[in-house]
This record gives C-alpha cells, structure tokens and sequence, in this order.
C-alpha cells in the first residue's frame, strides 16, 4: 500500500512538473510574440523616423534651389545693368569725342 502511495506522488510530482513545463512553454510563446510585435513597433517608428527626416531633406532641398533661383535672377539683373553701363559708357565716350574735336 506504501509503494502504491510513493508511485501516486510520484506521478503527481510528474504531472505538477509537466504543467510547469507546459506554462513555461506557453509563457515563452507569449513572450516571443510580444517580441515580435516590439520589433515591428520599433521598425515602423524608425521607418517613420526615416520618413520624416527625408521630408525635411527635400524642404531643405526646394528652400535651397529657391535661394539659388533667386541668385540666378540676381546675376541676371546685374548682367542687364553691366551691359547698360557699358553702353552708357560707350555712349560718353562717343560724346566725349565728339566734344574734343568740335572743340
């Protein structure tokens, strides 16, 4: 009777036992998931990261080729005014000639 009590508490450790393994198992399936989903977590934040710091790049990108249109138009404006001046300068010196032989 003794022996057939020690191999029921035996088989009761066993099963206790089996159950701790089980909820282990189960415990680590939910903790992996969790992971998983962390590491989805993670990933779509840097991508949005990502995504925001291209974002600023082209509005740097577009303020700077405004600033460089602008420049453009500068440079043109002052072609313009040279190639007045040149010419108003040519202009003198045609009267300045003409002044010193009627003179």
């Amino acid at each position: 009777d003794a022996m057939l009590e020690e191999q029921d508490s035996i088989k009761q450790e066993r099963d206790t036992w089996q159950q701790e393994v089980r909820a282990l198992a189960e415990r680590q399936r939910v903790l992996e998931k969790q992971n998983e989903e962390l590491r989805a977590v993670i990933k779509a934040s840097e991508a949005g990261a990502v995504r925001e710091e291209m974002c600023a790049m082209r509005q740097e990108t577009c303020s700077v080729e405004h600033n460089l249109t602008a420049l453009q138009a500068a440079v043109c404006e002052l072609r313009a005014g040279l190639t007045m001046c040149t010419s108003t300068c040519a202009d003198l010196q045609v009267v300045v000639g003409t002044t010193e032989r009627v003179a």
